[in-house]
């Protein structure tokens, strides 16, 4: 009776519509201009969205029995889409253009297993080249800036919420942050309209390339250091650790 209920009042909601428009047409018999044809037209699209959008005429409430019942919003919305639920991101200071970083692999965590991700490490260490934020090094001990970044994922589910939960940080090499940023975005599965299938919530890990993609695009462009000067002085400490290496041989 649920999913009749939704079928039976629009059923009589469009008879009354093809009533209307017959008995309009019948009654229409001498020619009109063109402009007071359209006139009508607009005069009666007003009305009629009126008297949809007024409690008394009842449309509202049958637009909302409607959507309780079948969920029928759920074939023109994506509700199953990530939605950031908080973003923070805090600059303590800039960074030194042309320094070199140490990207620490992020730990992703669902509660149960841990891992260090190379693919996500890989993944900061190419946005940092590619950005000119500065250089990636293999031994911390040449970094002037440490990136640490860990990732709390929940179970992958197919119906429920998914979400990823992500802390990243910049250090010096003193241990002083220098920048600061925590993202929480999730995904809900959505019943769908009649007897179509429920849409399954977005994959975990999904999310978290969601997440990260929006601190290195709006958060992490905020701790950039001066960009005109930027490249020089990163290809000239390329150029100076080359020498540096051609000399200890």
């Amino acid at each position: 009776m649920k999913k009749l209920f939704p079928v039976l009042i629009l059923s009589i909601f469009f008879a009354g519509c093809v009533d209307k428009a017959v008995n309009g047409l019948a009654h229409t018999s001498t020619p009109r201009k063109v402009e007071t044809f359209v006139d009508d037209k607009v005069l009666m699209a007003q009305q009629s969205l009126t008297k949809i959008l007024k409690p008394s005429y009842g449309y509202t409430y049958m637009l909302i029995a409607i959507e309780l019942n079948s969920n029928a919003s759920s074939l023109i919305i994506d509700k199953t889409k990530e939605k950031v639920i908080s973003f923070d991101s805090q600059v303590v200071s800039k960074l030194t253009p042309g320094s070199f970083f140490y990207v620490i692999p992020p730990k992703v965590s669902d509660g149960e297993t841990f891992e260090y991700n190379e693919e996500f490490g890989r993944m900061i260490r190419n946005y940092l080249t590619m950005a000119k934020y500065g250089v990636p090094v293999s031994d911390p001990e040449d970094a002037e800036y440490i990136v640490v970044s860990t990732i709390r994922e929940s179970l992958d589910k197919s119906y429920g919420t998914n979400y990823s939960q992500i802390t990243f940080s910049i250090v010096d090499k003193f241990d002083y942050p220098v920048y600061l940023a925590s993202i929480r975005v999730e995904s809900k599965s959505d019943r769908n309209f009649w007897y179509f299938p429920t849409k399954k919530a977005k994959p975990v890990r999904k999310l978290t390339m969601k997440g990260m993609t929006k601190i290195m695009a709006e958060g992490l462009p905020n701790v950039h250091g001066d960009p005109t000067s930027l490249l020089a002085m990163v290809e000239k400490k390329v150029e100076d650790r080359k020498v540096a290496k051609e000399t200890d041989k």
